[in-house]
């Protein structure tokens, strides 16, 4: 799928979860707990980048959400999918904190404390690795990527078939996450 139709779903998607969650008190800006008992100070920068060192837990949810990310060159095609279906779902969602959990990647976290981002770095340090394992690699990702669409079933068990196809996910995924940061900061503006 083009970038274009990922952001024009991207657009009407985030219209109709903004439309479902607006009567949700949440805040505007992201803030943490002990922020929420001082709300004497205001900023214009993010107050999750302002508060870094404060001690934080992703989660069960989304801890497990970022192992299977952190997974994605080595699970079916089909848990990928779901995996980016769901935090998709959940970039789209327009509470601040979760936000600036998954979209921005210059939070600063304490160490061992992961985000999406960080999640996504270790999967591409992975792959720069594994890619030179396999060989004729652009001949069998465009092989993997026409037997995905449909277009090719004589070929459909590659040598790196998982890495292959977690790899096209995570490209599809990355196109969505930044639609979806396009959107959602264009409709805060």
């Amino acid at each position: 799928m083009g970038y274009d139709q990922y952001l024009h779903e991207a657009h009407k998607q985030f219209r109709d979860i903004a439309m479902l969650c607006c009567s949700f008190d949440w805040p505007h800006e992201a803030i943490s707990r002990e922020d929420m008992h001082h709300s004497d100070c205001s900023s214009s920068e993010s107050q999750a980048e302002a508060d870094h060192q404060s001690s934080f837990f992703e989660g069960s949810f989304l801890g497990m959400l970022l192992d299977k990310m952190e997974a994605i060159l080595d699970q079916s095609y089909d848990i990928s999918l779901q995996v980016t279906l769901i935090m998709s779902k959940l970039a789209l969602l327009p509470h601040p904190n979760l936000h600036e959990f998954l979209l921005n990647p210059l939070i600063p976290v304490p160490d061992g404390c992961r985000t999406l981002f960080t999640s996504l770095l270790k999967v591409v340090g992975d792959i720069q690795v594994r890619i030179q394992r396999i060989p004729n690699f652009k001949r069998k990702l465009y092989l993997t990527r026409r037997v995905l669409l449909g277009d090719n079933a004589e070929h459909s068990s590659l040598e790196g078939g998982t890495l292959l196809e977690g790899l096209i996910v995570l490209e599809e995924f990355c196109k969505e996450l930044a639609a979806i940061s396009f959107v959602k900061y264009h409709a805060s503006s």
